[in-house]
């Protein structure tokens, strides 16, 4: 709301004092949890035009408040009134005080939201700004719980078709991580089977493409040094599982904590996830209450607690219930990846990878990037020799990067593999022709005519032109050799050779 009434004055001060603690926090590092944001962006909802001038102060400030800042005036943009509004006061600040460096990136950011030309000429254009911001965030991801919460930002925040664009972007600047970020993103059972199909098209192009990188994601998967563990058990066969670990920023220790809550049965009911919480919090939060509720809570063996965990995922997922978002966010505290999945064969991973890589090869030729398509369908090639569809495809792709030798090769194969298709002679031709090969064009001309599926009337009409046009000058030939022979003279053809 652009307005608020008298007697709603003094409380909106206070919230904007609570606001201005949020930059604080946010530079210690401990504005970090799903809730603290999200009841921040309620405030500033609330709060409304008000906060806009604080918002702006805080541009000037340093880098991290002009992160902070940019996010949530993006966030108040939500109208063309708001974006007018937030526009003209940001360019009249930038005209009036001196931005420090380190600001500009974000400062360039809220500005290419608002459709403002940004002044500064290493973030002249929207793509200079984005492979900064890629870069930046790329050196933030540098554990797995780094890389779960970017996973989990990027689904609370984006539409999914956004989410895609957002990590084919990323895979340009940083593909190795992109590659976590794409397996991590394939865990989160929230996604659609058309979201998650294009995901897995992506991850193998990105493989594919970078195959020989030698940049190291190991710590993306390790889990942290010597965790707490505890294992509270309860009279009525309940039991809870808590892990903890230091974080790894400066200053007071903070701790990130997670508790899975098993039925009787193992089935894993619920997860509470703490983020940058003193170790204090951690006893009064997640053990005291247990201990209190009757739990026997003792010492526990990481790999026994990791088999409960296990568990009590599996079971819920046979259950039809999803996981919580809470679990993703603190399952490496257990030393956790993917197990909580079904496990599936290796028959059936292949296959998945396989129809990815066909499906994504062809996508990108038909988006005009053959050169890209051409390693993912000769590797899909390699292992289906005999699919007649991907080979004529492939053939079509080298066709387009200029390598027609091995375009005809292909080409011949799914032809011979399904005669029945008139498609594959009609390409086989039209690549004869471009060549001169009028033999080879007559051929497949001919092979593509009695094919009962060639029932494009204007192809068949050229089909049927060429082939009688090549029909008579064979017979002029064959006439002029019999000539030749009668009269004791070399034919053409003797001649030439």
């Amino acid at each position: 709301m652009d307005s608020l009434p008298k007697g709603q004055i003094s409380f909106t001060f206070f919230e904007l004092r609570q606001l201005m603690a949020s930059f604080e926090e946010h530079s210690e590092g401990s504005l970090r949890s799903l809730e603290q944001r999200d009841a921040i962006y309620q405030l500033v909802d609330h709060i409304g035009a008000l906060a806009i001038p604080p918002l702006l102060r805080q541009l000037f400030v340093g880098p991290s408040a002009a992160q902070w800042a940019t996010e949530l005036l993006i966030r108040l943009a939500d109208s063309e009134a708001r974006v007018r509004r937030i526009a003209k006061a940001v360019v009249s600040e930038l005209q009036t005080a001196t931005l420090p460096e380190p600001c500009k990136l974000p400062v360039a950011e809220l500005l290419g939201y608002l459709g403002e030309p940004i002044p500064w000429p290493e973030f002249s254009s929207a793509e200079d700004s984005a492979q900064h911001s890629l870069c930046d965030l790329a050196a933030c991801i540098d554990s797995p719980a780094e890389l779960a919460r970017t996973a989990d930002t990027l689904l609370a925040d984006l539409p999914t078709t956004e989410v895609i664009e957002f990590v084919e972007d990323f895979a340009t600047q940083e593909p190795a991580i992109a590659i976590a970020l794409i397996d991590e993103l394939l865990l989160r059972d929230t996604l659609h089977e058309r979201s998650r199909a294009a995901l897995r098209q992506l991850g193998v192009s990105v493989s594919v493409e970078h195959r020989s990188l030698t940049l190291s994601i190991g710590a993306l998967h390790a889990p942290p040094k010597r965790p707490g563990l505890r294992l509270a058990r309860h009279a009525s066969g309940r039991s809870v599982l808590v892990a903890y670990a230091r974080c790894k920023t400066k200053g007071p220790r903070q701790y990130r904590a997670l508790s899975l809550h098993l039925e009787s049965n193992g089935t894993l009911s619920q997860c509470e996830y703490l983020d940058q919480v003193p170790r204090s919090t951690v006893e009064s939060l997640l053990l005291t209450p247990l201990a209190e509720a009757g739990y026997e809570i003792s010492p526990a063996a990481p790999g026994a607690l990791r088999q409960h965990a296990i568990f009590g995922c599996r079971l819920r997922i046979r259950g039809g219930q999803p996981m919580p978002r809470a679990y993703f966010l603190g399952r490496d505290l257990l030393g956790l990846s993917d197990e909580h999945m079904p496990r599936r064969s290796p028959r059936s991973r292949r296959r998945t990878q396989d129809a990815a890589l066909l499906a994504r090869g062809t996508e990108l030729l038909s988006l005009g990037r053959a050169e890209l398509a051409r390693d993912l369908l000769i590797q899909y090639a390699k292992g289906h020799p005999r699919d007649s569809e991907a080979l004529a495809t492939l053939g079509s792709c080298l066709v387009q990067v200029g390598d027609i030798d091995r375009a005809r090769e292909y080409l011949s194969k799914a032809s011979s593999l399904a005669p029945q298709v008139g498609r594959y002679h009609w390409n086989l031709a039209a690549l004869a022709h471009r060549e001169g090969r009028s033999g080879e064009c007559f051929l497949a001309l001919k092979d593509y005519l009695a094919c009962s599926d060639a029932g494009d009337a204007s192809q068949r009409s050229v089909a049927r032109e060429l082939v009688a046009s090549y029909g008579l000058q064979r017979t002029s030939l064959a006439r002029n050799d019999e000539r030749d022979d009668q009269n004791g003279s070399p034919s053409p053809r003797t001649r030439r050779k």
